[in-house]
């Protein structure tokens, strides 16, 4: 099929499964982060995708999130990593949105609001973002009154090396958490994510909370992925020219033709979400054959080999697949990068299409 325009295929059937291995592997509930327009992906079809699937706890970065996503399903569990900002409180209650309290003073501050039952607590182990930190923690364990009646359910942390499962802090951290946590006896717990759900059991909590494992990216840094791939994205080849050998391709002359070759350029560059790091590196494929990138990705154009298909009558449209054959973790690392910033990278001008 023709189509004149960069596009991210999106298999929801594929994010069901993934959501389904991953609630296997938690010994209580699984929820799902849909933060960041579930990774790129559209957050109201990723998320109705999960409810059918049985989710119905996610977890968003920021309270403008929170609003957009209740509006779209009004009977879900929605937390908000960021917290509770000054002056949010009534906005939060309004949408029925749970903060995730990162301080003492949001603590008390939700408390205040007639609050509604289910907000979380973060406590800081290692990770050193957000969270309470070692004095206001001790406060809490010396005053655990501060809670009472802020409508508190759960106590979080999250891990710093869950992505390297033999690393020694994913243990440190646990058994902070573990000896914090049972001063709360009443609060259930919520540690994992991707990585940290598949590390085992004990790693999970009672409510864990799976982000790029969902989405098909891989969630450890050194080991093979389990989960099934959910994106392919293609791009559409604008034209074709010979290069003859000496002439340079693209900005800075960064490739010279050491032959006459027939080169084409694809309509996706760093305006749409192709890091320029993957200038020296990346091979795309067109009709399943490979195509190696030539020179420097400008802002709207890629430019591909196509030396070895000179045969083929190509026309203005025709699909270059970039992610697909090549995974999505491969096309990440030739941009050294990862799979998350690939996937939230992606532009406006990429169409997203879902195969149900």
């Amino acid at each position: 099929m023709i189509v004149n325009e960069p596009t991210l295929h999106i298999d929801l059937s594929a994010v069901a499964d993934n959501y389904m291995m991953l609630r296997r592997a938690c010994p209580g509930d699984c929820g799902a982060t849909v933060k960041a327009n579930a990774y790129g992906l559209g957050v109201e079809q990723i998320t109705r995708s999960l409810i059918n699937s049985g989710c119905a706890h996610f977890f968003v970065a920021t309270k403008q999130e929170g609003v957009k996503l209740r509006a779209l399903f009004p009977n879900i569990n929605i937390y908000v990593f960021a917290g509770l900002g000054v002056g949010e409180e009534e906005e939060f209650i309004e949408n029925r949105l749970l903060p995730v309290l990162n301080t003492l003073e949001q603590i008390a501050r939700w408390r205040q609001t007639h609050p509604l039952e289910g907000a979380i607590v973060h406590l800081n182990t290692g990770m050193n973002r957000l969270g309470l930190d070692p004095v206001e923690a001790d406060e809490l364990l010396r005053t655990p009154s501060l809670l009472d009646g802020a409508g508190i359910s759960i106590l979080m942390t999250h891990l710093s090396h869950a992505d390297r499962p033999d690393a020694p802090q994913n243990e440190k951290q646990f058994q902070e958490f573990s000896a914090f946590a049972k001063n709360f006896p009443t609060l259930s717990s919520s540690i994992g994510n991707s990585a940290g759900i598949l590390n085992g059991l004990k790693f999970c909590g009672d409510l864990a909370r799976p982000g790029i494992a969902l989405y098909g990216g891989a969630p450890w840094s050194e080991k093979s992925s389990p989960m099934h791939p959910v994106v392919r994205l293609t791009a559409p080849l604008l034209q074709k020219r010979v290069v003859k050998a000496g002439e340079t391709i693209g900005y800075g002359g960064l490739y010279t033709a050491p032959k006459d070759m027939l080169v084409g350029a694809v309509g996706f560059g760093y305006a749409d979400g192709a890091p320029r790091a993957l200038s020296k590196n990346a091979v795309f494929h067109i009709d399943d054959a490979p195509c190696k990138i030539l020179g420097r990705i400008s802002m709207d154009l890629l430019m591909i080999d196509l030396s070895e298909h000179e045969d083929n009558e190509y026309a203005h449209g025709h699909p270059v697949e970039l992610i697909g054959k090549t995974s999505l973790n491969q096309f990440a690392t030739w941009a050294d990068t990862i799979s998350y910033e690939i996937l939230t990278g992606l532009g406006t001008r990429v169409t997203r299409r879902y195969i149900a």
